[in-house]
């Protein structure tokens, strides 16, 4: 047992920080009152601390980058465990394409040099009741977005893949169908498809 210097209450030794330079190795002040008396510290000194940081993270950022290289590697598995969990292993389905999948595909876009005409909210529409345009299957849409693991089976097409992204040349489709198009018309890519099923 211990007692604290500034409350004067008596706690168990686990109720204390470690400091090494006292004798017993343990903070004079109980967890509470230090915690309370950094608190207050740090709500006086804000830009101070904020300076302090600054200061402390220039001098010291090379070893900050490599302990942050080296604490990925050992970790790696936990450091994904729980974002698999939530988005792969218990995908959150919504019903309308969400606005970080807007900004993707508008992004990608401009890398590409394609045009781009649609607001967040003619992208949403166009989504329409959430069937495939081109085998009417029920696409599937989700909260982060993960075609590569199946869960998301919606992708916005090019009807015309020689122009850009605007209203009356998209459609809503299977990704995978939206693979195989790729850049063919859509002429084209039905007639391949009908010879495909008449074959088997």
């Amino acid at each position: 047992m211990k007692q604290c210097t500034k409350c004067l209450g008596i706690f168990q030794e686990s109720d204390f920080y470690r400091d090494n330079s006292k004798k017993d190795r343990l903070n004079r002040e109980c967890k509470t009152c230090s915690n309370k008396r950094t608190s207050d510290w740090n709500n006086r000194n804000r830009e101070r601390k904020r300076s302090l940081v600054k200061k402390s993270y220039a001098k010291h950022r090379e070893d900050h980058l490599r302990y942050k290289k080296e604490y990925y590697k050992l970790h790696k598995d936990d450091y994904y465990k729980e974002w698999r969990e939530k988005t792969i292993n218990n995908p959150e389905f919504v019903d309308v394409p969400q606005e970080w999948y807007f900004k993707a595909i508008k992004n990608g876009a401009k890398k590409r040099n394609l045009p781009f005409r649609l607001d967040f909210k003619t992208f949403q529409q166009s989504y329409g009741d959430g069937t495939c345009a081109l085998s009417g299957r029920k696409l599937k849409l989700t909260k982060t977005g993960q075609q590569a693991t199946g869960n998301q089976t919606a992708s916005l097409d090019r009807i015309d893949s020689s122009m850009g992204y605007e209203l009356g040349n998209i459609q809503w489709v299977d990704v995978k169908i939206n693979c195989s198009k790729s850049a063919s018309t859509q002429e084209d890519f039905i007639q391949m498809c009908k010879e495909v099923a008449s074959h088997n």
